[in-house]
């Protein structure tokens, strides 16, 4: 190799070098960014780092019938529809079952499981009194996702029973963390903290919006 080959494999290692350094400032420049401007932060609701564990607040939106009637219905996919009315009437009386999959029956169809026995139990009860009941159980949720969803419900839903069935899925987050553990790698490490940066989970919500 003469005199002018190595200037020439000098001066691209330098501007190969200086690129990567630009692209490294740049992109930590633009997370500093989007942290100051609370862009790509962690939802509120996020509470575990198993996706089919998570829960996403509010539990119930506004929603108008096609009667016209003003009322919440259920958002999460992963729970049948369901709606209570937006102004509660005085006489009537609403339940809410909450709790992983014994409590969403799975397996069954909604119409068998303990929730719908529950409310044909209820109303014949109280046939004078209009019964809302709403089943939020959701399959793999352990206690930890159940509680802010009860808190959401009481402080915003007006609930007159509060049903738990809960604590068969404790035990899920705590094998995810160690097998994450058991197979950790230098790679996996930086893929974990690059997916954890406000910049990425931008990205991610302007292609695939928010779960």
């Amino acid at each position: 190799m003469n005199s002018g080959e190595s200037v020439w494999s000098l001066n691209n290692l330098l501007l190969t070098g200086g690129s990567l350094v630009f692209v490294v400032l740049l992109v930590a420049a633009t997370e500093g960014l989007f942290r100051l401007l609370d862009i790509g932060n962690p939802d509120s609701s996020r509470t575990s780092r198993l996706e089919y564990q998570n829960i996403f607040l509010p539990v119930m939106v506004p929603w108008v019938g096609p009667d016209g009637v003003t009322r919440f219905r259920t958002v999460d996919p992963r729970v049948p529809q369901q709606s209570i009315l937006r102004d509660k009437p005085a006489e009537s009386f609403r339940a809410f079952i909450f709790g992983g999959s014994a409590a969403a029956g799975l397996g069954y169809s909604p119409n068998v499981t303990f929730a719908r026995h529950l409310e044909r139990m209820l109303r014949d009860a109280n046939p004078n009194r209009i019964v809302e009941l709403v089943n939020l159980g959701i399959v793999a949720l352990s206690s930890k996702q159940v509680s802010p969803l009860v808190r959401n419900v009481v402080a915003n839903f007006a609930p007159d029973l509060v049903i738990v069935y809960s604590d068969n899925n404790e035990f899920l987050e705590i094998h995810a963390e160690k097998y994450a553990e058991a197979h950790a790698n230098p790679l996996s490490g930086v893929l974990d903290s690059v997916a954890d940066t406000n910049l990425v989970r931008a990205l991610n919500r302007m292609m695939h919006g928010r779960s």
